[in-house]
This record gives C-alpha cells, structure tokens and sequence, in this order.
C-alpha cells in the first residue's frame, strides 16, 4: 500500500471545506478488497480506497467523504448520521441517496438527529427521535 499525494491533497481540501479542518492528517491508500469501496481505520487514521475509484473523480470524493464521517463515529450510527448531516447542509446532495438507503436503522437510533428530506426544496431540517418503548 502507497500513500498517493493527490489523495492527501483532496483529503485536506474536503478537511477544510466540510469539517473545519478538524479531522487529524490520515493515511490514505489504494487497495483492492472483496466487498466495498472504502475503509475508515481508526488507529493510525488511515483510509483504503479501492483502486477503481482512480476512475472516476466524482466517486472518489465521494467515498472519501463518506468514510471522512467515520471518524469518531462507530459504524452508521448517530455521529455518523449528524456528519452526514454536516455534508448535507453544505450541499452535498449525495447524501439523500445515503440516508434513504439507512433511513430504517437511522429511524431506530434514540436520541439522534434525523434527516428529514424535502426533495422538492433539497431543504433538511433537524428532527429528534423520540426513544420507542
């Protein structure tokens, strides 16, 4: 696995841009896997990305953004949903695919902030789910 320098530099740019450049610098690699097409590893902050997204420019940010929001958030629950959230409200529209594909668990996470999309107006707005008992 080698680091590719292009990848740093759109990491830094989407750092700045969608997360106050709060994330720490990450090791980003090309690696072919089975199942996938990015990984966030934790310790050292590495991100996999698999090398077909080499062709397709869209894609890759896409993917590395998503797996962006994986830092300090376990799995697709509810820090993943509100940075989610924060790609969302800075025009990132991708995300309603994302969240439509994960409304089901995301509707079952208590306490979590919850996208609630207007397709029409691409407006969010914030909603807190209840706890079911």
């Amino acid at each position: 696995m080698i680091p590719d320098e292009s990848l740093a530099e759109m990491f830094a740019v989407l750092n700045h841009d969608f997360f106050d450049g709060k994330l720490p610098p990450h090791k980003l690699y090309w690696r072919k896997f089975a199942v996938g097409r990015g990984l966030h590893v934790k310790r050292p902050p590495s991100i996999i990305l698999h090398p077909k997204l080499k062709r397709t420019p869209e894609e890759l940010r896409r993917v590395l953004l998503h797996e962006m929001c994986h830092f300090n958030a376990h799995g697709h629950g509810r820090a993943f949903c509100n940075n989610l959230l924060r790609l969302a409200n800075k025009g990132e529209t991708w995300v309603w695919k994302q969240h439509e594909s994960q409304k089901r668990k995301w509707d079952r996470i208590s306490d979590a902030k919850y996208l609630k999309l207007d397709k029409e107006q691409m407006s969010i707005e914030c909603e807190l789910v209840e706890r079911r008992a």
